[in-house]
């Protein structure tokens, strides 16, 4: 029997097929700006079939999630999953492995660790819904001193493969061999030994750049995150206020939990445009909606009860 554990366990398949499990933490916050215009809101409009088309298709993602579940399987695509899984175990060849790790990866996943540094292709720049984060994980929250801020914070600049490499693995990590430090974990620290030592950016610069596409993201995102946190707003309202395709994270209360948001790499390593995200994204838990047609955005310093009926007047348009 296969089990894939969900939400902050990232399940990874080595090529002996066996199974190891890691988690992702958020950290850092950097409080938004808002300025949104009207051009920038609707200048990508036109993507919206693509958008509800690319939902109905996580939300089957989600159903066959659950029917695992329910007969044991578990885990990201449930008894799809398992049979692709077992399919590979049984030297059912390479490309139907690589699928498999797709699906098994979760947005985060699949760590190259000690790989050269500035050998990847686009950044990852994942922000966590403050509130939300505040009242799932508040211990943590109050560290980050986070509690009062009213939207996106910083989870971390990653650097990225555009495609999975041949064992799974979608970003580099750990590029600079460091010794272990004792005391109290600090999170901006792991951030830069994880993943700034793979962009070969001076630690410096790569806050730097961290803080500069915060500003500039606080700047362009859909204006919905300004105006309607508390009240109920179309998914599809949010996807369409970005400019370029990015991955949304919903939990199962239809509640929003992190966006991801993707940039070309520059020359000299600095963060580019804004590029859609790629599909190992897009395919994974870091854009999971489930059949939620709506998602609901926390407010600053409260945990909102989500009503089975709000619930499902968010699941069912």
């Amino acid at each position: 029997e296969i089990r894939l554990p969900r939400h902050k366990i990232t399940a990874l398949l080595d090529s002996n097929f066996s199974l190891t499990a890691v988690e992702v933490v958020p950290i850092v916050s950097i409080m938004p700006r808002h300025n949104k215009s009207e051009k920038c809101h609707h200048e990508h409009y036109d993507k919206k079939d693509r958008h509800k088309e690319h939902d109905r298709h996580r939300s089957d993602q989600h159903h066959h999630q659950q029917q695992g579940n329910a007969d044991g399987s578990g885990g990201m695509a449930g008894g799809f999953m398992k049979d692709m899984l077992e399919g590979a175990a049984r030297g059912a060849g390479s490309a139907i492995a690589r699928r498999a790790v797709a699906y098994a990866l979760s947005g985060s996943a699949g760590a190259m660790e000690g790989a050269k540094s500035g050998q990847f292709d686009i950044y990852l720049f994942a922000q966590s819904w403050a509130p939300r984060f505040c009242c799932s994980q508040k211990e943590k929250c109050e560290s980050q001193g986070i509690q009062d801020t009213p939207g996106l914070s910083t989870h971390g600049l990653w650097p990225s493969f555009i495609e999975p490499k041949t064992d799974g693995k979608t970003f580099p990590a750990f590029c600079v061999k460091s010794p272990k430090t004792e005391g109290e974990f600090d999170l901006a620290e792991h951030e830069w030994k994880k993943h700034g030592t793979c962009t070969r950016l001076a630690r410096d610069k790569y806050f730097e750049e961290e803080h500069r596409i915060a500003q500039h993201l606080a700047e362009i995102a859909p204006l919905a995150m300004v105006e309607k946190p508390g009240v109920p707003i179309d998914v599809l309202e949010i996807r369409t206020g970005y400019p370029r395709a990015v991955g949304l994270q919903l939990d199962d209360l239809c509640r929003l939990k992190e966006v991801t948001t993707c940039f070309a790499k520059e020359s000299d390593g600095t963060v580019g445009e804004q590029v859609d995200c790629p599909d190992h994204v897009l395919e994974g838990s870091r854009n999971r909606v489930g059949d939620c047609q709506q998602l609901y955005l926390d407010k600053p310093g409260t945990c909102a009860y989500i009503s089975k009926q709000l619930i499902n007047s968010m699941k069912a348009l």
